[in-house]
């Protein structure tokens, strides 16, 4: 048996996405890995913000597939670095002596087999079921079909795109050299927001009518009643999610896609009522448009009556247009995160045509739209506690 030891003192305000961390880890352990043994979590009882890891691997081997698996990599690139002040490691070695002879430890590595294999047909067994119910919902020809997928095409997805790169732009405090003096960057930014925030409201409402007539909303309903809907957060991320986040600006695409799938997972809440999450993100637009507005301290009337946002500015790397507080700066990024919702969403939608009885397509679909319609709502829920 290899059997491994550390302290780890986690930042105070890191400790709740600590522990969420290390559940998906003790999770994946128990369904994917049949060497890990134990994997158990102690708080210290004097500092809440201190813990004890023990893992227990049948050998050095069944470590090293451990380290394989995306947990352990997010551990050493994200987890470590970020969340923990400091790891105080006290072992990390094959055991001298355990507990029952070599034959309970082989019986008990035997079982630990037999119930991992149980747990990946039951997995299975799963997606199978959603698999049908996306199929169920998705694969049946609709009228309009075309004329949906020409205006997601051609007008939302790359209407939300172009506001969400200026939102994280807006957000950010890296300059972007211009011409223009990072005042009158920043200033027509502002205004090219107002202009959109003030569009989104309609094409919000245009696609909610198109995830309608798709019949979307009432499958992601069917999901969130469904006892699969924990297995959401085992559909394989598509790549292309991480490409559309990139396409707008996102800060981390990547992370993103990953931790917006898990949310849908684990509160299934977010995907019942998805029309209602879009009308509440339609009402996030009209605020955020009134917070620019009073930003540039105008009236906030039709500023531009005309149904496109103007000319996107072009920019090439060089200033700096950081907002002068840091209010204003929560108020661009939670922009920039429903618009890379709503982009995630259309863009999503686009892909609903590829589904057809027994399509592969099916689960990845189902994810990305899953994880489209938590991103907006937990956009929608930044907003609130900005408001609050």
């Amino acid at each position: 048996m290899y059997g491994i030891l550390f302290k780890a003192k986690v930042k105070a305000e890191k400790r709740r996405a600590f522990t969420e961390f290390m559940e998906r880890d003790i999770r994946v352990a128990k369904e994917r890995e049949p060497g890990t043994l134990r994997f158990d979590l102690y708080r210290d009882p004097a500092d809440e913000n201190t813990f004890f890891l023990y893992e227990a691997y049948r050998d050095k081997k069944a470590f090293e597939e451990h380290q394989r698996n995306p947990p352990y990599q997010e551990w050493v690139s994200r987890i470590e670095p970020e969340m923990v002040d400091k790891k105080e490691p006290f072992f990390e070695d094959e055991a001298i002596l355990s507990l029952g002879p070599t034959e309970l430890s082989e019986r008990a590595a035997d079982n630990t087999v037999q119930i991992a294999d149980s747990n990946v047909k039951a997995r299975e067994e799963a997606m199978g079921r959603l698999s049908e119910m996306v199929q169920d919902h998705l694969a049946i020809p609709r009228p309009g079909g075309q004329e949906h997928m020409r205006q997601l095409q051609d007008d939302l997805m790359p209407y939300f795109m172009d506001g969400a790169r200026q939102a994280w732009m807006a957000a950010s405090p890296v300059a972007l050299p211009t011409g223009k003096t990072p005042y009158e960057l920043s200033h027509f930014i502002y205004r090219y927001l107002q202009a959109v925030t003030e569009g989104c409201t309609q094409r919000i409402g245009a696609l909610n009518s198109i995830l309608q007539d798709m019949g979307v909303h009432d499958l992601l309903d069917d999901v969130a009643s469904s006892a699969d809907v924990a297995m959401l957060s085992a559909i394989p991320i598509d790549p292309h999610e991480a490409r559309l986040l990139r396409a707008t600006g996102h800060p981390a695409p990547e992370q993103t896609v990953t931790e917006i799938l898990r949310k849908a997972a684990s509160n299934p809440a977010l995907l019942r009522n998805s029309e209602m999450s879009l009308e509440k993100a339609a009402d996030a637009c009209r605020g955020a448009n009134q917070e620019i507005t009073f930003i540039l301290n105008v009236a906030p009337a039709n500023p531009w009556q005309v149904a496109t946002p103007p000319q996107v500015p072009v920019v090439t790397p060089g200033t700096v247009i950081s907002p002068e507080r840091p209010k204003r700066r929560k108020l661009f990024s939670g922009l920039g995160k429903l618009l890379s919702g709503l982009v995630l969403l259309s863009g999503d939608a686009l892909a609903i045509p590829t589904i057809t009885l027994g399509s592969v397509t099916a689960l990845p679909v189902l994810g990305s739209l899953a994880g489209g319609v938590a991103a907006v709502s937990d956009a929608v829920s930044q907003f609130r506690r900005e408001g609050e």
